[in-house]
């Protein structure tokens, strides 16, 4: 069990974001919005659960992008019954934290859930739930500092798990401007580069895949340099971006391969890498990031990721070289609502702007 918490730990900060930069709006309709839509109203009319508890979820993820999404869509739509479905995702969290309580068990779906409860806070200022999170991030940063070893098994990357718990101190701190969790979440980033870091190839060590360390530590980077206002995070940041861009950006099909010269890419590292570029945008006004960031979103939207006709994204892509080449034949309900978090932020990034205005090329 303590391996599972570990696994979920690493994983569930990655939904933690910062403020986006504000941008005038634009009268056009926001590109990627079919999409979202279809993918939405797939989820909410297949998908929910009375009790907030999303089927199709492979690894309690929905628990923790769903009320940003819902919440921002009901805002969009002008219906109430999203805002609805959002509290009760969150209540979902706030119940598996009680059993935890209760039985002294913690679950993957409670930890991995654990952002939507900093979500459901910003819009309803429910004090439980920050409550609820901030605890969370201790918690989180004690196991981390306490036995890193102990994730390594399922997430990898010493790069991961410091990174992701960085991004968690760092939602934290913003939420309750408690100065502990500002320290843990630099504490995170000087152990990542301390025992990670890779000078000669300007990038994080990394075992299975490329893509999440990275993307995970351009995260903490970021969020290091908002809340420290030094550069040398966030020349950091950049280097790994440019790491990426050099060694997994596929020039031919768009999109990020899992590591340099893998033969497939994953919804949840491409999701990962745009969040990552996000990030980048809001504390630089980089267009060149913010454009990469809508390549980003428009591979994972073609036929090697997205099926119009099942409006979903699926779990990955191989080329032809491997035995099962193709678009996978399963996707998660909450990679899905990430993808969805994703266009979201894209679109406030953007201010709507005409997809012509953003091409990389």
């Amino acid at each position: 069990m303590q391996a599972r918490i570990a696994l979920a730990t690493a994983l569930f900060v990655l939904s933690a974001a910062g403020c986006p930069r504000e941008q005038d709006t634009a009268e056009v309709s926001p590109r990627f919005q079919t999409e979202h839509d279809a993918i939405l109203d797939h989820l909410v009319a297949d998908f929910w659960s009375e009790d907030g508890d999303w089927e199709g979820d492979m690894q309690g993820d929905a628990t923790a992008f769903a009320p940003r999404v819902l919440y921002a869509a009901g805002e969009e739509r002008g219906e109430g019954r999203y805002a609805e479905m959002a509290g009760t995702t969150v209540e979902h969290e706030v119940a598996l934290l009680q059993a935890y309580l209760l039985t002294h068990v913690l679950t993957m779906d409670a930890v991995i859930g654990a952002p939507g409860l900093a979500d459901g806070y910003e819009v309803t200022h429910n004090e439980t739930w920050r409550a609820l999170f901030l605890g969370g991030a201790a918690m989180g940063y004690d196991m981390m500092v306490t036995d890193p070893d102990q994730f390594l098994p399922y997430v990898f990357d010493l790069a991961t798990v410091y990174g992701s718990g960085a991004t968690m101190c760092f939602r934290a701190w913003e939420l309750s401007e408690l100065e502990a969790h500002r320290t843990n979440g630099l504490d995170l980033v000087a152990r990542a580069d301390a025992e990670a870091w890779d000078e000669a190839e300007g990038r994080y060590d990394w075992t299975l895949v490329m893509d999440w360390p990275q993307a995970t530590m351009i995260m903490a980077l970021v969020g290091a340099y908002r809340a420290t206002g030094d550069e040398a995070y966030l020349e950091r940041a950049q280097r790994v971006h440019q790491t990426m861009e050099e060694q997994c950006w596929d020039d031919e099909r768009g999109g990020w391969l899992a590591a340099s010269g893998a033969h497939g890419k994953g919804l949840s590292g491409n999701n990962n890498m745009a969040w990552a570029l996000l990030d980048l945008y809001e504390v630089t006004g980089d267009r060149t990031v913010l454009a990469r960031a809508g390549d980003t979103l428009a591979y994972t939207l073609t036929e090697d990721l997205y099926s119009a006709e099942e409006a979903m994204a699926y779990h990955h892509w191989y080329d032809d070289t491997v035995s099962e080449p193709g678009r996978a034949d399963y996707y998660c309900t909450g990679c899905n609502f990430q993808l969805l978090a994703n266009v979201q932020r894209y679109h406030r990034n953007t201010g709507f702007e005409r997809a012509a205005g953003l091409a990389s090329e």
